[in-house]
């Protein structure tokens, strides 16, 4: 009997091992599952600003050469263009 206690020892052993195993890959997949999630809204939140100082700089842009023709001997005003962007 003794070789039938060693082997039931060693499938106790083993079944151990698989819940420790099963445990230890639903916990990485939900680690897997939240970073996946916090990468796609840093992703989307990064593209929307992207956008917004695409946007920002093509406004920019198109207000300068609205005045690029101008000068100060020709124009009767003046114009400052302030671009401030801020990162959140």
């Amino acid at each position: 009997m003794l070789l039938a206690d060693e082997i039931a020892e060693v499938n106790e052993q083993l079944m151990g091992l698989q819940q420790v195993k099963d445990t230890e890959k639903e916990s990485f997949e939900q680690q897997l599952q939240q970073l996946r999630t916090e990468y796609q809204e840093t992703k989307d939140q990064l593209t929307s600003e992207n956008m917004m100082l695409g946007e920002k700089l093509l406004l920019s842009t198109i207000i300068i050469k609205d005045h690029s023709n101008c000068s100060v001997e020709n124009c009767s005003y003046s114009i400052t263009i302030t671009l401030t962007i801020t990162l959140t």
